[in-house]
């Protein structure tokens, strides 16, 4: 970032510049040649401007400014990006972070309208959205005072309709007469075998007969 400045006066004119610790001064070949050669660490910088004249009256200028490229982090917590939820006043909780943090919003599903968060605060599903039934996308947008920039998204779907269940076959409280009658002829046929009786082929078939019903 260049230092700018303007500088007049009458005379032979000098200037220099030193900054932060003030330990070494730099000569400008010009008074007006603005600072340009220095790379500034991220932080915070002072820098101060010199001039005198032929006559060595002298005057000074000062400037204070913060070096930060370095975007904020942002990152989605709750909920779990592609997941089913069954409550729609869900809540979207996310964490986020930076020195000098400015602002925090978020959209969501046609992106029409953002929403600032007080304090970047997190997405109240009772109080700031009412999450309808299907699929909904989020994206949360964080900057700070250098304007960087920085967002995160999360898709999920509400479904609060619980499924519908139903019995149809057999009748609550039955019984089937088809198992009976094969119960019934299996205790006769068991009967004739101890007794050694040619009636076990006709309760056998019997048995055959009601188990294809």
């Amino acid at each position: 970032m260049n230092v700018n400045y303007t500088a007049s006066g009458v005379g032979a004119l000098e200037c220099w510049f030193s900054n932060d610790t003030f330990l070494i001064n730099t000569s400008l070949a010009t008074c007006g040649t603005n600072v340009t050669d220095v790379v500034w660490s991220e932080g915070n910088h002072n820098v101060t401007v010199w001039i005198n004249d032929s006559s060595s009256n002298m005057d000074t200028s000062r400037v204070s400014f913060t070096i930060d490229t370095t975007p904020p982090s942002l990152n989605i917590i709750f909920p779990t990006n592609n997941t089913n939820h069954s409550t729609n006043t869900l809540n979207i909780n996310f964490t986020r972070s930076d020195t000098n943090l400015e602002s925090c919003w978020f959209s969501n599903d046609t992106y029409l309208a953002n929403t600032t968060l007080t304090s970047c605060t997190n997405i109240s599903g009772a109080t700031e959205v009412t999450w309808s039934e299907g699929g909904h996308n989020v994206t949360i947008w964080v900057n700070d005072s250098a304007g960087n920039e920085v967002r995160d998204s999360v898709t999920f779907w509400i479904d609060s309709i619980n499924p519908n269940l139903s019995i149809i076959f057999p009748t609550n409280n039955t019984f089937q007469i088809t198992l009976i009658l094969m119960l019934i002829i299996l205790v006769q046929t068991l009967i004739h075998l101890i007794a050694g009786t040619p009636m076990i082929v006709c309760k056998l078939i019997q048995l055959l007969q009601i188990v294809e019903m």
